[in-house]
């Protein structure tokens, strides 16, 4: 029966697939930042959120292809997984993880893709000058995505925790039923790359779009700082503080007691 891995197995597991990201960067000269939850916790904790189970890391998408193209095969238990490699993956960005160990996601069906204990990465693409056309074609991702996780919930899971969402992701389920999971992922792609990074003033992550528009001047990404995580120094935004306030706010304000809690609904465990 395979052993499941407790939250703190788990965050020693991610450390070490993101120490293994750090290294193979480092040596290829590959740019990637801490970003979302972990560069706040960086900065806020020096090191996880208490209550978060996930690690991010961004990079420009010359980095991010380059990456994709070469970490595998580099270290014996480690995997990247992305829609580059994969068009039936369900996630529109890359994950590394741990092929020893198998994730179960209680709300998510993997489509027969095995997926372990992971970090996420994610691309930085060159966005419009012109506000307008940014949050046009932001939210034209924002619709695709909606079909994308419309296909790769688990619809019955989901209708128990969120009948709301529920609903709204059957309907459209019916409503685009001809796409494939393939023909999302391209227009995803050719839409979140429309714009070339080396060219771009502005710059966002394009793929996952639930913070909304956190566009950012492509400066704040020219000279990374090392920021601790965990004991172990990681490269970071030069204007951090920009960063996270265009995300999440007063950042360093702790949320109510009562939303300090794991929202990712996942399970863990060793293979063998």
């Amino acid at each position: 029966m395979p052993k499941e891995i407790n939250i703190e197995q788990l965050k020693k597991i991610q450390l070490d697939i993101l120490l293994k990201v750090k290294e193979f960067c480092d040596e290829h000269d590959i740019q990637y930042f801490l970003y979302y939850g972990s560069l706040l916790g960086a900065v806020r904790h020096k090191g996880y959120i208490p209550w978060d189970e996930d690690i991010d890391i961004v990079m420009p998408r010359p980095d991010y292809d380059l990456f994709v193209k070469t970490f595998n095969n580099n270290y014996t238990h480690l995997e990247v997984m992305a829609p580059e490699l994969c068009l039936n993956y369900y996630a529109p960005y890359a994950n590394v993880y741990d092929n020893r160990t198998i994730l179960q996601e209680s709300a998510i069906s993997h489509k027969g893709i095995d997926i372990g204990v992971k970090i996420d990465v994610f691309p930085i693409d060159g966005v419009a000058d012109d506000f307008e056309k940014y949050t046009q074609s932001k939210k034209k991702i924002m619709r695709y995505r909606r079909v994308l996780q419309s296909r790769y919930y688990n619809l019955p899971a989901l209708f128990s925790v969120n009948k709301r969402f529920f609903c709204k992701l059957l309907l459209i389920r019916v409503l685009t039923f001809y796409f494939r999971m393939s023909d999302i992922q391209k227009i995803i792609a050719k839409e979140s790359k429309k714009i070339k990074y080396s060219s771009a003033a502005y710059v966002d992550q394009m793929t996952f779009v639930d913070y909304g528009y956190t566009r950012l001047s492509k400066i704040i990404f020219d000279n990374p700082i090392n920021i601790e995580f965990e004991g172990s120094l990681f490269k970071a935004p030069s204007d951090y503080d920009t960063v996270l306030k265009t995300i999440y706010g007063d950042y360093m304000q702790l949320p109510p007691e009562e939303q300090r809690v794991p929202h990712h609904g996942f399970t863990a465990y060793w293979k063998d």
